[in-house]
């Protein structure tokens, strides 16, 4: 047949409207490699036979035929276009099945195909990158012990059956973006050298074990409705954010190093978490997202940040892991006085504000209700420094069966011509009755051993019980939050 008469197939890429495939026709307007795509067109060419049994033995032979033309077209083609020493362009292809263990020199484009039975790319080297996006993978589809040289897209694909990549190799940037996971997807020792994107949606059980990511890799908005687990993957920079409420209950995250994972707009309350490692910082358990650098014009979300703390609390406290619950508890106040020192205004105002609040204070009295040790300590030396405050303010000790008569305690400052020198002994028998006398504030007495004698020690005696109750309370309510479980 010359070359005048070779009828162009009658295929149209929806996606790339200018692609015009050069392949003659063969069955129903189409080429051998896009006549599986419209089974009705293939049907009426393969038959006319109006006896629906002989018919349907019709058509099948020449389906078979058709698949075993196709191998064969197939085989033939990627001789040819390795000899030419030009790209593979299979664009849209409608593969009956394919094994191929093959090395590809050139791009291999597979965009749009679709795979009606397996497809194996066992071990194959993809020499300089290949394109799988708006794929179709109706059966099981193997790419185990493979190899990408550079960039390998599998964009909007869809595997309706098992997908596995064990153990292949991603030597430049990989995208899974909007990719569906119907059947089980497996990564197990998976390496991705270059930036990684996952916005997929896994219908089906997913494992990333001893995957490594050394570059950064993007899970965000991706959907996990079945149970996915990350088990000694190796992460560098990972983000797992806006995952959506079905993916909490079904991540696992066991001996993984997330000290460089966001979980920004993700739940995570119900996230499985087992010997994880987290940022240290300030004495403390810390995520990514307080610490990480910013870009310029990127701000801090404090607020989202605060979230994720509060859930790691409930996460913790779940299983028990109340010291965790503390630190990320810390965390998470942490993120509240953030939101609170960042309104406006004048320097000197943000500066004043920064660390004279509530938040500031209840840091440095109980570490946020977390440090039974400090909300004690901090009561002792305010106890004692009220007492030495109390020996200059001046008190009286009461009569009692020792002593018959009132007993002015006050002491001056140094250099006055009033001071009276006393012996060390007897200072610290006076400090002691100012101890008591500061104790005794916050212990409520109905019979006073001690009074203050003046306006000024009064005033003091007030500020004393305020301060001195409330730290008290803290201090109980430390105890009680460090003891009741």
């Amino acid at each position: 047949m010359s070359s005048d008469n070779i009828l162009p197939c009658a295929f149209k890429f929806a996606l790339d409207p200018a692609y015009r495939c050069p392949h003659q026709v063969r069955r129903g307007g189409f080429c051998v490699f896009h006549a599986l795509g419209d089974i009705v067109r293939l049907r009426g060419s393969l038959t006319s036979n109006l006896n629906p049994l002989v018919a349907e033995v019709q058509i099948a032979e020449g389906v078979q035929r058709i698949k075993q033309e196709f191998l064969d077209s197939f085989s033939a083609l990627v001789a040819d276009v390795k000899n030419r020493g030009t790209d593979y362009d299979f664009t849209s292809f409608v593969f009956p099945e394919i094994y191929i263990t093959d090395v590809f020199e050139k791009a291999v484009l597979f965009r749009g195909c679709t795979f009606l039975g397996p497809a194996s790319f066992f071990g194959t080297d993809f020499q300089l990158g290949a394109n799988f996006a708006q794929c179709k993978f109706q059966s099981t589809a193997d790419f185990s012990k493979s190899r990408f040289g550079t960039k390998a897209s599998f964009s909007s694909a869809v595997f309706d059956s098992t997908a596995s990549f064990g153990e292949v190799h991603f030597s430049g940037d990989t995208h899974f973006d909007n990719v569906t996971f119907a059947g089980e997807a497996d990564f197990f020792g998976t390496i991705f050298d270059g930036q990684t994107h996952f916005a997929s949606r896994f219908k089906a059980p997913a494992s990333f074990l001893s995957t490594s990511f050394k570059g950064f890799v993007n899970f965000s908005q991706s959907r996990f409705q079945d149970s996915t687990r990350f088990f000694m993957t190796r992460f560098e920079e990972s983000y797992f954010t806006d995952l959506g409420p079905e993916s909490a209950c079904k991540l696992e995250f066991d001996t993984v190093d997330l000290r460089k994972a966001s979980f920004r707009s993700t739940n995570i309350e119900q996230v499985l978490f087992r010997n994880v490692k987290w940022n240290r910082s300030g004495g403390r358990w810390v995520l990514w997202d307080e610490i990480r650098p910013l870009s310029e014009g990127e701000f801090r979300e404090h607020e989202r940040i605060a979230e994720n703390y509060r859930q790691l609390v409930l996460n913790c406290e779940g299983k028990r892991d109340f010291d965790m619950a503390e630190e990320f508890h810390i965390g998470e106040m942490e993120m509240r006085k953030a939101i609170h020192n960042s309104t406006t205004g004048p320097p000197f105002w943000k500066a004043l504000r920064r660390h004279l609040n509530l938040y500031s204070a209840y840091s440095l009295v109980s570490r946020y209700g977390t440090s039974y040790v400090r909300a004690m300590s901090v009561f002792a030396v305010m106890v004692f420094v009220f007492a030495a405050v109390f020996l200059i303010s001046g008190f009286q000790a009461m009569p009692d069966s020792l002593n018959s008569h009132l007993r002015l305690i006050r002491y001056g400052f140094c250099g006055s011509s009033a001071q009276q020198c006393v012996s060390l002994r007897e200072w610290l028998s006076d400090f002691w009755d100012a101890v008591l006398f500061t104790v005794s504030i916050v212990t409520f007495q109905r019979d006073r051993f001690y009074s203050p004698v003046g306006s000024i020690s009064k005033l003091l005696v007030m500020v004393a019980t305020i301060l001195l109750t409330g730290q008290s309370g803290i201090v109980f309510l430390a105890l009680r939050r460090r003891f009741k479980r």
